[in-house]
């Protein structure tokens, strides 16, 4: 399978005789009809107006696009490798038949060893302009970027480069088995050969770096990324992603052993691996760490961390656990670090950033600490009597709400200064939060009772309910509702009349969200996920094989995520298509996109997930 160089087109070969162009819909486009075997390399010209292909019946042949065949090249031996030249006015191509060992009816070893020692250069009427000779068979050959050398790889344990009237210019050795393959980087600087372990070289043949792939495995494909700056070697179970130094970027294990080649699209943000399918990646970012799990992972997060949140301008996430640590990621540069590293002496047990992403608060067992995000602490504040359980900032970023569990509500300022204590709680208070437009204070208690306060701190009413968050035209409070021992959704004003009971929410534990305008509320109940309008109106469905727990929106409003039971995080559309699975080890307790709804962050165990999504 190859893109075509626009990236509009693939073209498919097969072991039914024939080769298949298709677009990216996965429409036929048409079918190369003529060899006489299996066809085993399809290729685009650089114009993308002729296709090359070579099949086992030892010719390679070309086609126009709308599949007329335009000319046969024929060799004695198995063709190895087909391909045009950059600038699409030849072609090259290796042959030979496999090294055979056989015993013989006297019992004396047979060995029938390839003839073909050569790299054989074509014009595109057919006609053979130059053969290029090694000691050996000959596995691969290629034009460089600018069409003015070839690059050759050998039995004979050496890669070549020759210019076009067949006068040799460089050998590469060192190499202690047969050289397989050899690759030019798109910017003609770099070579790419794979023997026992695979090598990166310069042009003047200095070894840049050397890996070793796998002990069990053969390398089924390999090449360079269209910047020259990663490079890709597959092998049946495996394929690797690297950078020129070497350093392994991504991992991606195939479910079935890899039957074809491996490719990174033109604009080198998508690469395709082929098993019994064709699955295409976002490689766009690079790994930090390797995942072989179906997504466009970015960076694994590892170590005691939990409830990841985004800050405002998406550059950064900041984690928490029990070691008393406050981490801060940034996700600015193509390989996550982390940034900031807050010790605390107090156990944490949240983290949330300021509107302007300048400060982080954190609670802990009886205080909440205030951060710049530079890990500077910059105040302390004391007041709280138990375990502090939520601390949110004001829309303006000016005041700090906490909730604790001695039953009451704090307001502050960021110097630590106590404003308002908000009382007559008759539980512990578990959460606490503006609403959008600063007015009014939202409460929640372990007796599942919500309160709404004045800015000034005036009680304005207490309704059973508990109060999940406030719509962002905060004129809505979207809650749990306990009903007949169900946990079904309800919508409440700030007076605290209940407008709506969403009744095909039962058991809709941690639940429910608003859209990023308030005009629609997410629900889930069991395997359903539900998208209701503020008249309760059921606008459609979504539906998956497990429990599903904590649905939200994009912030365009057009996607939805959830988690499930079976390990996996879920994305649909709004209609009620699903359109993606992020598979995990273990049960994923937290999925959230990204302020710009291109990244998505998971968190399952102690690890966290950042990928990219592409639908």
């Amino acid at each position: 399978m190859n893109w075509s160089h626009d990236g509009k087109y693939i073209v498919t070969a097969s072991n039914n005789r024939t080769a298949s162009i298709w677009n990216l819909s996965g429409n036929l486009i048409a079918e190369l009809k003529g060899h006489q075997d299996g066809v085993l390399i399809a290729n685009f010209s650089p114009d993308g107006k002729q296709i090359l292909t070579s099949s086992s019946d030892k010719t390679v042949r070309l086609w126009n696009f709308s599949g007329k065949q335009l000319a046969i090249l024929r060799h004695q031996e198995n063709v190895t490798s087909a391909s045009f030249s950059p600038n699409g006015k030849r072609v090259i191509t290796t042959s030979g038949n496999p090294l055979v060992v056989e015993r013989g009816m006297d019992s004396k070893t047979i060995v029938n060893i390839p003839n073909d020692k050569t790299a054989r250069i074509w014009d595109l009427s057919g006609n053979l302009l130059l053969q290029l000779q090694h000691q050996a068979k000959v596995n691969s050959a290629n034009f460089s970027p600018d069409s003015k050398y070839i690059l050759t790889a050998s039995d004979d344990k050496t890669a070549r480069i020759w210019d076009r009237s067949g006068k040799l210019l460089q050998t590469f050795t060192g190499h202690t088995m047969a050289v397989n393959s050899a690759y030019w980087s798109p910017n003609g600087k770099y070579i790419l050969t794979n023997s026992n372990h695979s090598y990166v070289w310069d042009i003047s043949g200095k070894q840049i770096t050397q890996f070793k792939v796998d002990d069990k495995w053969v390398t089924m494909d390999a090449g360079f990324s269209p910047d020259s700056r990663r490079i890709f070697v597959s092998t049946p179970y495996k394929t690797y992603v690297r950078d020129l130094s070497g350093r392994l970027i991504r991992e991606i294990k195939n479910e079935k052993v890899l039957n074809g080649n491996a490719e990174f699209s033109p604009d080198g943000q998508r690469f395709f691996t082929t098993d019994d399918t064709i699955k295409v990646w976002n490689i766009g970012d690079e790994a930090a760490k390797p995942w072989d799990l179906s997504s466009n992972l970015i960076t694994e997060l590892i170590g005691d961390q939990s409830s990841p949140r985004w800050s405002p301008d998406g550059k950064y996430i900041v984690t928490f656990g029990q070691d008393k640590i406050v981490r801060i990621w940034d996700l600015s540069n193509k390989i996550p670090v982390t940034k900031v590293a807050i010790n605390s002496k107090d156990a944490i047990t949240g983290a949330s950033w300021s509107p302007n992403g300048k400060y982080i608060v954190t609670p802990t067992r009886k205080s909440i600490l205030i951060w710049n995000s530079d890990g500077q602490q910059l105040a302390r504040f004391i007041g709280h009597e138990d375990v502090v359980s939520s601390a949110n900032f004001s829309p303006d970023g000016k005041k700090i709400v906490t909730a604790s569990a001695d039953k009451t509500a704090r307001v502050w300022d960021t110097s630590g200064k106590q404003l308002l204590l908000l009382s007559g709680h008759e539980d512990g208070v578990e959460y606490a939060a503006f609403s959008p437009d600063g007015k009014y204070i939202l409460t929640t208690t372990y007796d599942h009772k919500t309160r709404i306060f004045s800015e000034s701190g005036k009680l304005i009413t207490t309704f059973k309910a508990r109060g999940i968050t406030w719509s962002h035209n905060s004129k809505y409070i979207l809650a749990m509702f306990d009903y007949n021992g169900k946990n079904y959704s309800s919508l409440w004003n700030i007076s605290g009349e209940k407008i709506v009971e969403f009744q095909g929410s039962e058991n809709s534990y941690l639940g429910a969200n608003f859209s990023q305008h308030g005009e629609r509320i997410v629900t889930s109940d069991g395997n359903r996920v539900t998208i209701w309008n503020t008249s309760g109106q059921k606008l459609s469905e979504l539906k998956a094989n497990q429990d599903i727990y904590s649905p939200s929106f994009s912030p365009d409003g057009t996607l939805v995520i959830a988690t499930s039971l079976d390990n996996k995080a879920i994305i649909w559309d709004t209609s009620g298509k699903q359109l993606l699975e992020i598979p995990h080890q273990s049960k994923v307790g937290f999925a959230v996109f990204s302020p710009d709804g291109q990244r998505i962050v998971t968190a399952s165990d102690d690890k966290i997930y950042v990928t990219v999504h592409r639908i």
